[in-house]
């Protein structure tokens, strides 16, 4: 932006005295103020920058011109501001958003009125040439104080001078100080004391070696005579306008009780749906845990959570079966035994002990198919595809393992939901599917939807807490980077509500649990 401003202040000293320098003047006025209409007029001479001009602007820059003064007019919509300029006016007209946009807009108009009233003259073009380096570098300048010691340095270092210095003020009290040898001085000191005094008589028109234009004071020390100090001050209003865009706004008491009133009006008035805010975890939807059919030792596990399985196939564990293939060998021999000793009875004509033979035989039959069940189950595969969620075994190989022991938990990566901890004081504003909104731990940014598929009954604790378990069914189609066991804050729809309810509403329940209200 500053090196935009010093290019055009540089091409409108270039153009002075030809003939497009009205034009020139007229286009960089409507690019700095961002005006809808600008208007140069001298006498009966006018030029415009587009192709209509309001009347109001007409007779605003007549004002100026007659009056020699600014002059600012308005129809309610229209604003139009005008400066003497060139012997003759320059106007704009534009929509004001606030009386600083005022201020400002004025301000720029009169640095471009000075600016090109200075082009007519050597010494002003040695002014405009000054302010045309001076001025874009302080403008980029977020600080005022600091803006002021950049344009006090490069004015400086063109004159030359032992040191300038530049105030600018408000109300007749200087605010802003910066001089050219040092980018922050102490206020307090002798010397800031010493130049302070001198801006400010040159502010209040004493004579002295400073000048002042407007709210800008210069002060050049040791520079050589005849310089254009009083038209470097007047190109440097637009440090003013910079200075005033930074400075606070000077609110008073009553302002700032009028404006919490009406952002507590506004607050109870505009709707906003209301809504409750929970921790959640998510986990499995569908989850099977497996356990040991019988006591054993363990063979073989290679497995650990995280890894993929495929029902029927993927053998999570095994578990020794030494000692049930002894007992099938013999259980298979009692019963051959069995079943040749009940042939031989039936060929005798025995019937009794056919009986019993055979009676026999079926009970070691029915220990075989007990052992190779057994056998069988020893092998434990995955009952679903999923990962492992649960159950690491590997350093457990050789130790026992008890009938009904947890040794696995397999789930499906994808099949998930969100149990929410909803407090039991939001309980009676919890209703089932309702909408709700989940932002993981892990990825804050990350928004999922879900709704809730039911309530537990019964209120649970929770980290000394007491909730009530709310399940939500997942709506997002994509789970990618989602696991069981992650935690996030959900956001609940809970109704119709207000601002002021989600502003206020925790302060006002606890007041009203704090002395039972």
């Amino acid at each position: 932006m500053s090196d935009a401003l010093a290019d055009a202040l540089a091409a409108l000293r270039r153009a002075a005295a030809t003939p497009g320098f009205f034009e020139m003047i007229a286009a960089f006025t409507r690019d700095l103020t961002a005006a809808d209409a600008v208007l140069l007029s001298r006498g009966t001479e006018r030029r415009a920058t587009t192709g209509s001009v309001p009347d109001l602007l007409v007779q605003t820059a007549a004002g100026a011109e007659a009056a020699g003064t600014p002059r600012v007019d308005g129809d309610g919509t229209i604003t139009t501001l005008a400066v003497p300029c060139l012997g003759g006016a320059l106007g704009v007209a534009l929509r004001i958003a606030n009386p600083m946009h005022a201020a400002l807009t004025r301000e720029r108009l009169q640095m471009l009125a000075a600016v090109a009233t200075l082009s007519g003259s050597e010494a002003a073009r040695a002014a405009a040439a000054i302010i045309g380096v001076a001025l874009p570098p302080a403008l980029a300048e977020a600080d005022p104080a600091r803006a002021l010691h950049v344009a006090a340095a490069a004015i400086a270092a063109m004159l030359p001078a032992r040191r300038v210095a530049i105030g600018a003020f408000r109300a007749g009290r200087l605010v802003h100080m910066g001089v050219s040898d040092a980018a922050d001085i102490a206020r307090a000191s002798e010397e800031a004391r010493r130049i302070a005094e001198a801006l400010g008589a040159a502010r209040d028109g004493l004579p002295g070696a400073a000048v002042a234009s407007g709210d800008i004071a210069l002060l050049a020390e040791d520079a050589a005579p005849g310089l254009p100090l009083a038209a470097i001050a007047a190109g440097l209003a637009p440090l003013a306008a910079a200075r005033a865009r930074h400075r606070r706004l000077g609110l008073r008491p009553w302002h700032a009780a009028t404006a919490a009133g009406i952002a507590l009006a506004l607050s109870i008035v505009i709707p906003r749906e209301a809504e409750l805010v929970a921790p959640f975890v998510l986990a499995a939807r569908e989850k099977h845990v497996i356990t040991a059919p019988f006591d054993a030792l363990l063979d073989e596990a290679r497995l650990e959570p995280g890894d993929p399985v495929v029902a029927n196939e993927t053998i999570l564990a095994r578990l020794n079966t030494r000692e049930a293939t002894l007992e099938l060998s013999g259980a298979r021999a009692r019963a051959a035994s069995d079943r040749r000793e009940a042939d031989i009875a039936r060929a005798r004509g025995q019937p009794g002990a056919e009986m019993v033979a055979a009676l026999a035989a079926e009970r070691a039959e029915a220990q075989i198919a007990l052992l190779e069940d057994r056998i069988a189950r020893a092998t434990i595969r995955a009952p679903i595809d999923g990962v492992i969620l649960a159950g690491d075994l590997r350093r457990s190989l050789g130790q026992p393992m008890t009938r009904g022991q947890t040794m696995f938990e397999v789930a499906r990566p994808d099949a998930l939901r969100a149990e929410v901890l909803v407090l039991d004081a939001d309980a009676a504003r919890l209703a089932a599917d309702a909408r709700v909104t989940l932002a993981p731990a892990a990825n804050p940014g990350r928004r999922i939807t879900a709704r809730i598929e039911r309530i537990h009954p019964l209120a649970e604790q929770v980290q000394g807490r007491n909730v009530i378990r709310a399940i939500a069914q997942i709506e997002d189609a994509d789970a990618t980077g989602l696991r069981a066991g992650m935690e996030g804050q959900a956001r609940i729809a809970a109704g119709p509500g207000s601002w002021a309810g989600w502003l206020f509403g925790d302060l006002v329940r606890a007041v009203r649990a704090r002395f039972w209200l």
